[in-house]
C-alpha cells in the first residue's frame, strides 16, 4: 500500500515539473497568454484561488474525519481499502490545485499570485506524503505520541 501511494505522490511532483518544462520552455505561449486584468484572466484567477482555498482544508479535514470512521472498522482488509481510497482522493484533490495554479501562472503571463497559490497547495501536498508510520497512525486515528510501544 505504501509503495502505490508513494508512486502517486511522486507522480504529482513529476507532473508539476513536466508542466513547468512544457509551459515554460517548450510551448510558445506568446499567442495564448491572457492578461490578468481581462475577463477570462480574472475568471482563471478566481477559479484557481477558490479551488486551492476550498480543496486544501477540505481534503485535509475531510480525510481526518473519515479516518475516525475507518479506525472503527473491524475488518483489516476493508480498513486498508478505505484508507487507500481516501489517501488517493486527498492527494488528487490537492495535487490538481498545484497543477491548476502552475498552468494559470503561465497562461496569465507569469502572474506571480498564481505562483504563490501553487506554493500553498504544494506545501499542503507535502503533508500527504505517505510513510509506514504515518499510514498506521492515520488508519488508527492516532497522534504521533499515541502509538503503542512495540
Amino acid at each position: 500500500m505504501n509503495t502505490r501511494l508513494n508512486i502517486l505522490y511522486y507522480s504529482f511532483y513529476v507532473l508539476a515539473i513536466v508542466l513547468v518544462a512544457l509551459l515554460g520552455f517548450v510551448i510558445d505561449l506568446s499567442e495564448v497568454v491572457m492578461l490578468p486584468q481581462s475577463g477570462s484572466g480574472e475568471v482563471l484567477q478566481y477559479v484557481s484561488i477558490m479551488y486551492v482555498l476550498l480543496s486544501v482544508p477540505g481534503a485535509l479535514y475531510g480525510f481526518k474525519r473519515y479516518m475516525g470512521k475507518v479506525s472503527k472498522m473491524e475488518d483489516a482488509a476493508r480498513q486498508e481499502k478505505a484508507y487507500m481510497c481516501a489517501a488517493v482522493m486527498r492527494m488528487t484533490l490537492i495535487g490538481i490545485g498545484v497543477l491548476l495554479c502552475i498552468a494559470a501562472f503561465y497562461l496569465l503571463g507569469s502572474y506571480q499570485s498564481m505562483l504563490w497559490c501553487a506554493a500553498m497547495a504544494l506545501i499542503a501536498f507535502y503533508f500527504c506524503k505517505p510513510s509506514e508510520k504515518k499510514i498506521y497512525l492515520e488508519m488508527h486515528n492516532m497522534n504521533d505520541g499515541d502509538r503503542p510501544s512495540e
